[in-house]
């Protein structure tokens, strides 16, 4: 059975979008401003990151883009400033193609893979261009399950898109022999552009990954799990090789997605 979590502004594709307008002269305006409101260090509050009736929190955060690049167009690589992504307009694989497929011999295109930060460092993108064979690359604080929430808002008219959180992990079949294989959650985050999309807060449901570790005893055994099917763990669990951020995406364009510290 396949769940599917429906989220109605720009849910998702936060981090996967799809976009034309970016795409189209990735110097414009539009983006540049985007860009630049990543070294707004405080939005008019006083640094703390409390929620209220769903208003975006104040204070430090990161912001990330992520735009859409049409079909046989190359994304133009200069004067970024480590806060964009570019991602192909209609392409992009389901969790459910990947799942369950040889980790080492997934393919790396329209694919986000996230590694956790050097000590002292903290947000940035490594590798903005997943639309080659290469992937994007993102570094995030290693405690950023815990410690982060995720607000997204599509900037784009119209599309759709479908993200989640996937990872490799060791498997050893019934002979013994050990491989590496693509473990992906059930339920997926679906959005759908709103005409009046605000800032929605997806929590850390990007930051998170929901297994079953039932199905991989050699995963189980490692997350320490017994009689228990579904489970949900943070990046960088030790019981993971990979980290990334699969989408199938459907036309949306540019996406806003912000990193807020959870209030202590």
């Amino acid at each position: 059975m396949h769940h599917q979590k429906s989220l109605t502004y720009s849910a998702i594709v936060a981090l996967l979008a799809v976009g034309v307008v970016a795409c189209n002269d990735p110097t414009n305006a539009a983006h540049t401003a985007l860009a630049s409101t990543s070294t707004l260090a405080d939005k008019g509050g006083n640094g703390s990151s409390g929620v209220i009736g769903g208003i975006a929190p104040t204070g430090t955060h990161f912001d990330l883009s992520v735009d859409g690049v049409p079909q046989g167009q190359t994304p133009v690589m200069t004067g970024l400033d480590g806060h964009t992504i570019f991602v192909g307009l209609f392409a992009g694989d389901s969790s459910s193609s990947i799942k369950g497929n040889n980790g080492n011999g997934i393919g790396r295109e329209e694919k986000i893979f996230i590694v956790p930060a050097p000590t002292g460092a903290s947000f940035q993108v490594l590798d903005p261009n997943a639309t080659d064979a290469n992937g994007a690359t993102v570094q995030l604080p290693v405690s950023v399950s815990s410690t982060y929430n995720v607000w997204v808002r599509a900037v784009a008219p119209i599309g759709q898109s479908i993200l989640s959180t996937c990872a490799t992990a060791a498997v050893t079949d019934s002979t013994g022999v050990s491989s590496s294989e693509v473990v992906c959650p059930v339920a997926t985050i679906s959005m759908t552009r709103n005409p009046n999309a605000k800032l929605e807060n997806v929590g850390s449901d990007l930051l998170k990954i929901s297994v079953d570790a039932s199905a991989n005893p050699t995963l189980a055994a490692c997350l320490g799990i017994k009689n228990q099917q579904q489970t949900t763990v943070g990046l960088f669990n030790s019981c993971f090789q990979n980290m990334l951020w699969t989408l199938q995406a459907s036309g949306l364009a540019q996406v806003q997605l912000q990193f807020y510290p959870k209030a202590s």
